[in-house]
């Protein structure tokens, strides 16, 4: 077992990486794909390794493969699969397709186009966004057959960049792809990648390239000055002449953008396509809390603790993200519904454990000691945490970043902050995010400094909108809506243009993207954000509508296999239905966690109002539950029943609960149980017991 984490059941490919196929055990839900550089690498390979992790999270296109996590391989009980210690690795979602070049159906024409249109979907979103891939060949192209229809995902993305963010390469690619002008070292834009994409399609047609040699040089002298020659082929002229135009030496003779390439395929440019087109997530520009916390990490004998706060959309997550991606030494901790408890907790210590630095750093003593805690839950957890967190923040030093911390459930959350003074006495860098909405940790956590984010300026917007759109755009229409419409939060921001793209607002054809000035559309914008939700939601099926509804009335994520059960039809159809509700932009990326979250809070409590006989449901779903998931969410399962007024059988579960917190010394959390048990309406008897408890606590 890799990091205490992953068992690998097979190899997947193997290139530059390995990839392999695990179970992670954490998430039992979906394995992942692990994706392994060797530990003896460059360090400029190993800086293109996380980068392209750092780029895929902002990324969002079903046609992406999806990135999980980044880390190190410390420790590995399975050494038959040849992993080096030391190996850097991403997970990530998994897709057994082939490459392009050996599935199959793409010497079908029709086939061949299917793929096609897929790739400039996946193009002109990155376009758009303000990314050239550089690396456009089939081997980083994966197809698989779904439902007799071939899918594709783009792949390694080690050379992507963001034209204003990132620094622009010299010439990047592969030498058979890379265009004329990126050679000639002259100015150039996306137009390159439609380049690499047109050679490509040549290699498929022809199985070869249209110069026959390997020699580098000679391939360049091709690139540049040949007029390449298209020999008969299966295929019809006219998909021969868009090959030819994407071949043009000369890039303003060329197609623009993929916008011309998927109107001479007839696509009809409805929301099905351009739902994918949201623009890419990036930073927005708030250098003021930035700086105030670059000093702080700087600061090696401070030990106070910084709290980000802002409501849901003020950007907060992208502030830390930040700081993981640019921060040598930092453990970041995302709010992750489907995890609680004692198991949240051990999945925490893990990732700070298994960090390459300071995994380094331990003895083997405080190793065993944790991975003995991992196996076996002590009496006493929370003196033990307190003993492994003071040999741990007493032997190295590290940034550990809590996001969304008052997310995170009761018992999680309360053994967080009885912890969070060891690492401050060892001068160990916490920041925090918080949602004040959610409540407050200021008066709970000593020495707090508290930075709150407000909505951004006139000047942040518009940079926003510029790194976030290509130049291409009505940019200057999109502001003027925005500060007419939106709350200029970031979150806000992109849910107005979001809208704007379900609304048809930003129209698209063939020559590029206008503002459409339609008036019901307007007015639909300026209407409450249900209007919008009304919209995003008529096209739902029953079952669908069924489904989102079981996930509307649950506080905690759920995965396919649990939620298969509850609807009583198979995993495989469960998991087709979550997929179209992520690409009906109803669900978060699904693939990623292998649970259901929706797209916005707001849509969620929208979904929750819709359900009729709301006491009647939640006694449906906690019986539902209790009969046919005897591992799920025990406080989530009584609150299902005290939402039914089922304050008695409410009552049953939580004083378990509550047991199993004094069992593992959790006083704090055991408290907080009482207490909302002295909420319910119960018999005095059961009150009495209850008060003794406390009074003895």
């Amino acid at each position: 077992m890799i990091n205490e984490r992953y068992i690998v059941k097979k190899i997947l490919g193997e290139g530059r990486s390995k990839v392999f196929l695990c179970d992670d055990i954490d998430f039992p839900e979906k394995d992942v794909a692990l994706k392994v550089l060797p530990s003896k690498v460059p360090e400029e390979e190993i800086n293109i390794f996380r980068k392209e992790y750092f780029t895929l999270q902002k990324l969002e296109h079903s046609n992406i493969i999806n990135a999980i996590e980044l880390g190190t391989i410390v420790s590995d009980s399975s050494p038959e699969q040849n992993v080096e210690i030391g190996s850097k690795y991403i997970t990530m979602e998994v897709f057994e397709g082939k490459e392009l070049l050996n599935f199959k159906g793409c010497k079908n024409e029709n086939t061949l186009k299917s793929i096609l249109i897929q790739i400039c979907s996946v193009l002109y979103y990155l376009h758009q966004s303000n990314y050239i891939y550089y690396d456009l060949k089939p081997e980083n192209i994966l197809v698989a057959e779904k439902d007799g229809q071939p899918v594709i995902k783009l792949i390694d993305f080690g050379f992507a960049r963001h034209i204003i963010d990132d620094k622009i390469p010299g010439i990047t690619g592969t030498m058979q792809y890379i265009a004329p002008e990126l050679l000639k070292k002259e100015a150039y834009d996306q137009r390159i990648d439609l380049y690499s994409l047109g050679m490509l399609l040549y290699r498929i047609i022809y199985d070869t390239f249209p110069f026959k040699t390997d020699n580098e040089l000679k391939i360049l002298k091709a690139q540049i000055e040949n007029e390449f020659e298209f020999p008969e082929s299966n295929f019809s002229d006219e998909f021969l002449n868009i090959v030819k135009k994407l071949l043009v030496k000369n890039p303003a003779e060329r197609y623009q953008s993929c916008l011309e390439v998927l109107s001479d395929l007839n696509v009809k440019f409805n929301n099905e396509i351009t739902n994918q087109w949201m623009p890419a997530k990036v930073s927005s520009d708030r250098k003021d809390t930035a700086a105030i916390l670059k000093k702080y990490l700087e600061d090696v004998k401070s030990s106070e603790v910084f709290s980000v706060r802002g409501t849901e959309g003020a950007g907060k997550s992208t502030v830390v993200e930040e700081i993981y991606s640019t921060v040598p030494v930092s453990i970041i901790i995302k709010n992750n519904n489907n995890l609680s408890g004692t198991t949240f907790l051990k999945f925490i210590v893990k990732q700070i454990i298994y960090n390459e630095y300071v995994y380094s750093r331990l003895n083997k003593v405080t190793i065993e000691k944790v991975e003995h805690l991992f196996k076996e839950l002590p009496e006493n957890l929370i003196d033990e945490l307190k003993i492994i967190f003071t040999n741990i923040a007493s032997s190295c030093r590290f940034t550990i970043i809590l996001d969304d911390i008052n997310k995170y459930d009761l018992f999680t959350y309360d053994t967080l902050i009885t912890l969070i003074p060891i690492l401050q006495v060892n001068k160990i860098k916490v920041i925090l995010t918080e949602d004040p909405d959610e409540g407050d940790v200021s008066n709970k956590v000593h020495n707090l400094q508290t930075i709150n984010l407000s909505p951004l300026t006139d000047q942040q917007l518009e940079l926003l909108i510029n790194r976030s759109l290509h130049s291409s755009f009505p940019k200057k229409e999109i502001k003027n809506l925005i500060l007419l419409y939106a709350d200029l939060l970031p979150g806000g921001i992109r849910t107005s243009i979001k809208d704007m793209l379900l609304l048809n607002i930003l129209k698209y054809d063939k020559d590029g993207v206008r503002l459409n000035e339609d008036e019901e559309a307007i007015e639909l914008l300026k209407s409450s954000q249900d209007e919008i939700y009304k919209i995003r939601l008529k096209d739902i099926t029953d079952t669908e509508n069924k489904l989102i509804k079981i996930i509307s009335a649950l506080d905690v994520t759920i995965g396919a296999n649990a939620l298969s059960i509850l609807m009583d039809i198979s995993v495989l159809d469960t998991d087709k239905l979550l997929l179209d509700l992520q690409k009906k932009e109803i669900l978060k990326q699904y693939t990623i966690t292998g649970t259901a979250q929706f797209s916005s809070d707001g849509l969620k409590s929208y979904i929750y109002s819709l359900i009729e006989a709301n006491e009647e449901y939640h006694l449906k779903l906690a019986v539902n539950i209790e009969s046919t998931l005897p591992d799920f969410n025990k406080n989530e399962l009584a609150r299902q029943y005290e939402l039914a007024k089922e304050d008695e059988k409410c009552y049953s579960i939580l004083i378990e609960v509550a047991e199993e917190a004094e069992n593992i010394s959790a006083f704090s959390y055991e408290k907080q149980i009482l207490e909302h048990l002295l909420t319910l309406e119960l018999n005095e008897d059961k009150f009495n017991l209850i008060k003794y408890k406390l009074a003895i606590l």
